[in-house]
């Protein structure tokens, strides 16, 4: 599905917005900081075999350099652990088999965890009138929104979030993924850890680029418009401008209440005159040049003098 031509980005004033204004920056945020808990953190249905999930969990367990002792140590607990049935609920596993699954399973979804928590997501909107959004995040009105041109880009990952799929991520494709390689399966694992959301997020029309790890990269599209809230500060209105007064490739907006609806709207901000001021002398100085342009110039004597 191939994206709208503008997407937008709601965030506050702050160092990683100026990264993103002067330097072509953003933020890939980790799944482990979502304001939801549920995002990002999907379950495992142990849909293979015994013997397969615990194939899959000596395979995760070698794949971070574990020695072939630790990993039969490990197994070996798990066994033991299974025949204790001491703290057995009406929903717990009956046998020592099922026992057994269930740990495995919960020791597979640890490994997928910690596998794909290093990546880093940056989240976009498809709105930039969302005033919700403009609370949550862009500090209540009184930051930014950021808007992105997506017709050229280097973004293979973007895709919009699907608010009716499964939570639920195949045992089948994680072994397929670390047993075989299988890269359809492993996409098809990316998709519903990162790209599946509750339909009560639908709102905010979001799209999600994934890195490989968190933290500041060179971003993969070109930045087009900024917005301003409408409580975003003077000082940080004219700061942007003047950083932006060689560019004018890039609009700049303001938004504003549309009075007869609970709506938000956008204008384009004047920027000429703020280009053109330069940065303010303090009002004593600027007075006292005032007056010195002012003060009348004093006849001459009448003697001469």
């Amino acid at each position: 599905m191939p994206p709208p031509h503008k997407l937008y980005k709601y965030c506050s004033f702050s160092v990683f917005a100026l990264g993103a204004i002067c330097s072509a920056e953003a933020y890939y945020s980790s799944p482990n900081a979502f304001n939801d808990p549920m995002d990002s953190q999907p379950d495992v249905d142990l849909d293979i075999s015994t013997a397969d999930a615990e194939h899959l969990v000596r395979k995760f367990m070698a794949l971070r350099k574990f020695k072939s002792e630790h990993i039969e140590r490990e197994i070996g607990n798990h066994r033991y652990m299974a025949t204790d049935d001491s703290e057995e609920s009406p929903e717990s596993p009956r046998t020592d088999g099922d026992r057994f699954r269930r740990i495995l399973e919960r020791e597979i979804l640890g490994e997928l965890h910690r596998k794909m928590a290093a990546k880093g997501v940056f989240s976009l909107s498809e709105s930039y009138s969302s005033s919700l959004m403009w609370s949550h995040y862009a500090d209540h009105h009184k930051g930014l929104c950021l808007e992105y041109d997506t017709t050229e880009n280097d973004a293979p990952d973007l895709a919009p979030i699907d608010y009716a799929a499964s939570r639920v991520v195949r045992a089948q494709d994680i072994f397929d993924w670390i047993i075989k390689d299988d890269m359809h399966a492993y996409r098809r694992i990316v998709a519903t850890f990162f790209y599946a959301k509750s339909d009560e997020w639908q709102y905010e029309h979001e799209w999600r680029d994934l890195s490989d790890d968190a933290g500041v990269h060179s971003v993969r599209f070109r930045l087009s418009g900024v917005h301003f809230g409408t409580r975003t500060e003077s000082a940080v209105r004219e700061t942007i401008i003047r950083i932006l007064s060689n560019n004018r490739e890039v609009e700049i907006y303001g938004m504003y209440d549309s009075g007869r609806a609970f709506r938000l709207e956008r204008y384009a901000v004047e920027r000429d005159y703020i280009e053109g001021s330069g940065i303010r002398e303090p009002s004593f100085v600027m007075a006292k040049a005032f007056d010195e342009v002012t003060e009348p110039t004093r006849p001459p004597d009448a003697d001469g003098g």
